[in-house]
């Protein structure tokens, strides 16, 4: 009897969570692209006017960034299966909550197949989303600057 109220109590919390790490991969993403774009905007307008078309430099973009979040999702997932039982136990014993260790169960379903892609589709969809901006990218804006 417990134990049921701390499991309903870390389910509400594992989903609270996870509504912040899909808000924050949104908002890294959007900001990682919006950095790109301007430093990128010379060499935007100018592969336009070499003939590159909008879509051409959003696949690009697209493809810029799925290698980047694939790259940081099998590091992450490597580091939180090795060192992520370790690093809560530690902290939750430096916070002086009386627990001398933690051993984390993993869904392997939820873990390597689930969370990867949707944080995959998260990142793929707001990058598609924020490179409509190349359609205005002109030559010109450029040399006005």
């Amino acid at each position: 009897q417990t134990f049921g109220d701390v499991i309903a109590q870390t389910s509400r919390t594992l989903y609270a969570v996870s509504i912040l790490v899909i808000c924050l991969v949104a908002f890294i993403t959007l900001m990682f692209m919006k950095l790109q774009t301007v430093k990128d905007f010379s060499q935007i307008a100018i592969m336009k006017s070499l003939g590159f078309t909008t879509l051409d430099l959003r696949l690009q973009y697209v493809l810029k960034m799925s290698i980047i979040a694939m790259t940081s999702i099998i590091i992450g997932t490597l580091l939180a299966n090795t060192l992520g039982d370790v690093l809560v136990s530690q902290l939750l014993r430096l916070v002086g909550t009386g627990l001398s260790s933690i051993t984390f169960i993993i869904n392997p379903l939820e873990a390597y197949i689930i969370v990867p892609c949707t944080m995959m589709l998260i990142v793929l969809v707001l990058t598609w989303m924020s490179s409509r901006a190349f359609n205005h990218y002109r030559i010109i804006d450029m040399i006005v600057e």
